[in-house]
């Protein structure tokens, strides 16, 4: 492990400073496993995506020869303070331009993997550890860019980048606004229903009924790793029969995405985090959920559905019904249907309660510079061959 240290600035008003280090190797990262979770759960960003076997098998999947960990540790003395999860991208462009951008663990350009990206901080020093970072990449020339997606609108970490941002003459960027539904759950299903327009309801009665006449309907979830791998093939082909009748790819076409997906979905059966869900009709799986369930929150993932069984079933409506209703009888507080595609207008009919992601870039001044002589240079060969 490369460690550079560096000292930032003061903690708090008794002088303490932040120290930080890099990891930069997968031996060193592995070893964090319970530090990472620890610190996590103090920690006003909590979700399962910034969980450390999240993020591991992540880059597990996804790393390739242009990347390098750059994951920092900010402490003060002994005490781990933050985590920020990164990697870095190396990038050239024609042999004529080298770019270094810091990402998100867990993020790619142009895919969205993960959301709820942030640092993993402990209560109150988002401002200190922030500027601590800048400060770093700033004085070990670590990064000309920071890409950081899918960062939830009302975290802290926000409000104080785009306050050391200026300070730090860095250029601030925000852009690709999305948004997520999710449903605050009340204590009694029957209030969730009411709060269900009065066609919703009827449909998912008129759906039940339906199910429950065709015969031999049994709701299972998946509960030992003797039965996942078998499980999990389920989910894939649900999944992918869902996507295609619709001439669709589908996520697990992507052979990256099917590793990453199934070695974290082991992590999470062994943690008690994973809620894999089948509906299925006379021993035949027709419709497959796929959530997480973590921090008195469920996530929505995935989801598969056999459109050839029967087109008036909607099997995959009653799964999230059947998991809404089990969220609520366990005394959980949310349930979290993540962003929103362009196929996922059904989601707007269980809920009106939305949130904002949003990506943002820090360019550093260096950068600024190239790309203004960049373009300038540019400019002028063109006015130069235009005029011979």
């Amino acid at each position: 492990m490369k460690i550079r240290e560096h000292t930032g600035a003061q903690m708090t008003p008794n002088a303490m400073q932040a120290t930080i280090s890099r990891i930069d190797t997968d031996d060193e990262f592995q070893l964090l496993r319970d530090k990472w979770n620890g610190l996590l759960a103090e920690s006003p960003a909590n979700n399962f995506f910034l969980r450390w076997e999240w993020l591991w098998c992540w880059w597990k999947a996804y790393r390739s020869e242009d990347h390098e960990l750059a994951i920092l540790l900010i402490r003060n003395g002994e005490e781990l303070l933050c985590i920020a999860p990164f990697y870095l991208v190396n990038t050239k462009w024609k042999g004529i331009y080298s770019k270094r951008a810091l990402y998100w663990l867990g993020t790619r350009q142009g895919a969205v993997i993960s959301e709820y990206m942030d640092f993993i901080c402990k209560k109150g020093f988002e401002d200190i550890t922030v500027r601590s970072v800048l400060e770093y990449i700033e004085k070990t020339d670590l990064a000309d860019e920071l890409v950081l997606q899918q960062m939830e609108s009302s975290s802290k970490t926000i409000e104080a980048l785009k306050k050391m941002s200026s300070s730090l003459d860095l250029l601030y960027i925000e852009s690709e606004r999305r948004e997520g539904a999710y449903i605050t759950l009340p204590r009694q299903f029957d209030v969730f229903l009411e709060s269900l327009g009065s066609t919703m309801r009827q449909k998912i009665r008129r759906n039940q009924s339906r199910v429950d006449g065709v015969g031999k309907a049994v709701i299972r979830r998946t509960t030992s790793l003797s039965e996942l791998d078998d499980d999990f093939n389920e989910l894939v082909r649900l999944h992918q029969c869902r996507w295609e009748s619709r001439g669709k790819q589908g996520s697990f076409s992507k052979r990256m995405f099917t590793d990453f997906l199934r070695m974290v979905t082991a992590e999470a059966l062994k943690n008690g985090h994973l809620e894999l869900t089948f509906l299925s009709i006379a021993g035949r799986n027709i419709a497959a959920l796929y959530n997480l369930n973590y921090n008195n929150k469920i996530f929505f993932l995935q989801s598969g559905l056999d459109h050839a069984f029967n087109s008036r079933l909607s099997p995959g409506m009653l799964l999230h019904v059947n998991s809404i209703q089990s969220a609520i009888e366990n005394g959980l507080s949310e349930y979290d249907f993540l962003l929103m595609g362009s196929h996922d207008d059904y989601k707007k009919k269980f809920t009106v309660e939305r949130r904002q992601l949003f990506s943002i870039r820090l360019v550093r001044p260096v950068s600024l510079r190239f790309f203004t002589l960049l373009r300038s240079k540019i400019a002028t060969t063109y006015n130069y061959c235009k005029r011979h």
